[in-house]
């Protein structure tokens, strides 16, 4: 694949050491501060059909503020991806996004979980302002930021807000539309579920 860069704060201990090791292999640089703090970790509780729910603590992640950004690391990059848990740091989130469109890049974002867009639907709702070329979301974050149970609805406000929207739909694969543009599904491949996590 190509080779990209994974912005944030490290933690401190072996397993952050064994974690930059193991996306250095797949030509993943680790770049951003570093604190004493532990690691993130993330507990993934996966019910016999396949179906997960997470539970995550942040650790040296939750640390990293505006100080920490430094916007010329964009200038090796063309394309910008954010991810929706940065919407605890609003602030930052917006400066990386202007940021990232002044570097001359292409900028994707993602809900990142359904609890995440219901706690801070407001400020989701002011990101989708800011210029973004392309959204990720699955059904339910669709339906919470969009206040529409209807698929279509949800894919017409989002397209019309963002250049390009993607929503995944599970083992039905996935509908985009770009704004003025019919929407085009994918099929999912299918597999016999057995673990759901990072499939999205």
């Amino acid at each position: 694949g190509t080779p990209a860069d994974l912005w944030g704060c490290l933690g401190s201990g072996p397993e952050a050491k064994s974690y930059a090791d193991e996306m250095s292999k797949i030509d993943v640089r680790c770049v951003g501060p570093s604190s004493t703090s532990s690691i993130g970790q993330c507990l993934c509780i996966v019910s016999p059909s396949g179906e997960r729910t997470m539970r995550t603590y942040c650790g040296a992640a939750a640390e990293v503020s505006e100080k920490d950004w430094d916007s010329e690391v964009l200038r090796e990059y063309s394309h910008t991806h954010i991810e929706g848990y940065f919407i605890r740091n609003f602030d930052l989130l917006c400066r990386m996004v202007r940021d990232a469109k002044s570097a001359g890049c292409s900028v994707s974002f993602d809900l990142g979980s359904f609890e995440v867009v219901r706690k801070s639907k407001d400020l989701f709702d002011s990101v989708l302002d800011l210029g973004l070329d392309v959204i990720f979301c699955n059904e339910p974050e669709a339906n919470m930021i969009c206040g529409s149970k209807d698929l279509h609805e949800c894919l017409q406000y989002l397209s019309g807000r963002v250049a390009t929207a993607v929503i995944s739909l599970g083992e039905s694969g996935c509908i985009a539309m770009q704004s003025g543009r019919p929407a085009t599904q994918m099929e999912a491949t299918k597999v016999q579920c057995v673990d759901t996590t990072g499939a999205g």
